[in-house]
């Protein structure tokens, strides 16, 4: 069935293929790998080693895998029904930093196998998740004639068929291995047809449930929460949603990502009567609440990097250490490049902050080895580049300074621009007088905003995040039937 899993039906002409729901294959797959290892050939993937990657990770002052929290290992049986859980578990970060654990002799050799596990998964998923014509990474790409994708699934497929489960008391007990083997080939097999017949690209991301969860979950929230409506009730539910334009279900706490679907009012009969009734987003009377990238913190147009900036990987908590280990080293010189990525106007400026030709080692240097693990494999527009060794001391002094005088000034007043004004004088900006002297100044200011702004935010959000569970532990306690159900019909 794997091998072929489409149905032909006598009255239809076309195939019918059988494709379960991505994301919540990749759910069961991360629950199986924390009740089994699984064995690929002569390797073994186990839970032990994201485990203790975590734990070595937050204790930290600047994390690999910033997104992981204690929700991502100890799994509760409600955790297990977050997608993104899973997503971020099983994602590159994760491999990148098993990886440069191993490299810095912090987990065991052994954990290798992990993390390149962990990554296939991640690179599959992307695969059969793809959703915009333009990503960040190749995977994330539409299944094109042009790309790799469709060649790369059949070697995944290949891969997913050689998983042992050890300890299981039947292999093919394991149903997400045979559902996920089977959405493989369909997939492969529904592409290909499409592409076939003139379809230049193919989101495959438009292959799973989540537009069919999105709509009932709208429905349900039209008769206050009702899970179980009655014909009636669902006519009523889905004509009033119609008129609305209010299919998709934009609560913050879903499981599923927006459809990005076309509305359905634009193509009925009465649009024009329906969009009369449509409240204007300019009337709406309750304040937004703003975000740390809409505001300036400086006092200037030092903003314009922030939406990204906010979304990007790199993450540090607050502490103060008096030396760096290997892995932190690393780390700056991460995100180094990545500040020299962000900083620069014009080329002039990306040549003054990365790395000269000159200047490149043929050694192995430890600074380099979280970047090199980051870096996707065939691929070179992943915006990581390397960053010369003045701009690389330049952060190490920040961040230094950072940890010596972020406590004590965090409950004073105009944080962002003590800290500013504590640490800019301290790093030595010489060396882009020397290279590109036109933008010198802008540089060493914007530099050193950027890197505040990022490191503010995410010691603000590690606070936060503690507090949050300190709050959710007590509140655990305390709950018990009657609340959940007051809860429920009160909307909280």
């Amino acid at each position: 069935m794997t091998n072929d899993p489409c149905l032909q039906l006598p009255k239809i002409q076309t195939k019918i293929h059988v494709i379960f729901d991505v994301p919540h294959l990749l759910k069961n797959v991360r629950n199986n790998l924390q009740r089994h290892d699984i064995k690929v050939d002569d390797s073994t993937a186990q839970w032990k080693h994201i485990d203790q990657f975590y734990q070595i990770d937050k204790q930290s002052s600047i994390r690999l895998a910033p997104k992981l929290t204690d929700r991502h290992i100890d799994v509760t049986s409600v955790a297990k029904m977050r997608v993104s859980l899973a997503a971020q578990t099983l994602s590159h970060s994760v491999a990148a930093g098993i990886k440069l654990r191993v490299m810095t002799n912090e987990l065991s050799s052994d954990a290798v196998a992990t993390a390149d596990f962990v990554d296939k998964m991640d690179t599959l998923f992307d695969i059969l998740n793809s959703r915009v014509l333009k990503a960040d990474r190749p995977t994330r790409c539409p299944v094109t004639n042009r790309n790799s994708q469709l060649s790369e699934l059949l070697k995944l497929k290949s891969w997913v068929d050689r998983w042992v489960f050890v300890g299981a008391r039947a292999q093919s007990g394991i149903h997400c291995h045979w559902g996920l083997q089977t959405s493989i080939v369909s997939i492969h097999a529904l592409c290909s047809a499409l592409l076939n017949e003139g379809y230049s690209f193919v989101c495959t991301s438009r292959f799973n449930q989540d537009c069919v969860e999105n709509f009932f979950a709208a429905i349900r929230s039209k008769q206050g929460w009702n899970e179980n409506p009655s014909p009636y009730q669902f006519t009523a539910a889905f004509r009033n949603a119609v008129v609305l334009s209010s299919l998709d279900s934009t609560s913050s706490g879903k499981n599923c990502i927006a459809d990005s679907d076309f509305a359905l009012l634009k193509h009925s009969n009465f649009s024009d009567v329906a969009h009369a009734l449509q409240p204007s987003t300019s009337d709406a009377a309750s304040p937004t609440r703003p975000t740390f990238a809409t505001v300036d913190l400086f006092g200037d147009n030092s903003n314009d990097t922030s939406s990204e900036l906010l979304n990007s990987d790199i993450c540090i908590e607050e502490g103060i250490i008096e030396c760096f280990t290997e892995a932190e080293e690393s780390l700056i010189s991460y995100m180094s490049g990545w500040l020299a990525r962000k900083c620069g106007i014009c080329m002039e400026c990306q040549v003054a902050l990365c790395k000269q030709l000159g200047d490149h080692s043929y050694c192995r240097r430890v600074t380099d080895d979280f970047a090199a693990v980051k870096r996707f494999v065939g691929s070179a527009s992943v915006g990581l580049v390397q960053p010369c060794d003045d701009l690389f001391s330049v952060v190490h002094t920040m961040e230094e300074c950072f940890r010596m005088y972020y406590q004590p000034s965090s409950a004073k007043p105009n944080l962002a621009a003590t800290l500013y004004n504590v640490i800019h004088p301290k790093c030595d900006f010489q060396f882009l007088f020397r290279r590109h002297p036109e933008h010198a100044c802008y540089l060493s200011e914007k530099l050193t905003k950027v890197y505040i702004m990022m490191r503010i935010f995410y010691a603000v959000k590690f606070e936060n995040r503690a507090l949050m569970s300190k709050k959710t532990a007590s509140a655990s306690q305390r709950r018990n039937s009657y609340k959940r159900k007051m809860e429920k019909v009160l909307h909280l």
